[in-house]
């Protein structure tokens, strides 16, 4: 096998040659998993913190968006009746978008 540097490579280059090996292969699988476990580990962190805010976005919308569209639909099926789609649907949007922002307004100003 043939050994290569840089400053084989590159004889002309400001790059000194390696310095001869002196560490166990052992002991270079020790430090390669070290760095790995704690590569995984910052990820891993960064991981749990976005799946953690993504969760909390995730309820906060379901509090906002639940109440409002239960509202649009009780409104839509039990009040609406015999009124054509354009305005039910309109009267759905407008209920949907008035509890919700009613209900995220709430939320904000309570935190």
């Amino acid at each position: 096998m043939i050994k290569m540097s840089d400053y084989d490579l590159y004889p002309d280059g400001d790059c000194e040659p390696d310095p001869p090996v002196t560490k166990t292969i052992w002991q270079s699988i020790r430090a390669t998993t070290i760095a790995l476990a704690l590569g995984v580990g910052a990820v891993s962190l960064l991981s749990i913190h976005y799946i953690a805010s993504e969760i909390g976005f995730l309820i906060w919308g379901a509090a906002v968006v639940g109440p409002g569209f239960t509202a649009a639909y009780f409104l839509d099926k039990y009040l609406m009746v015999g009124y054509p789609f354009w305005a039910r649907f309109a009267v759905g949007v407008i209920t949907l978008l008035s509890v919700g922002s009613f209900i995220g307004i709430a939320l904000r100003a309570h935190h």
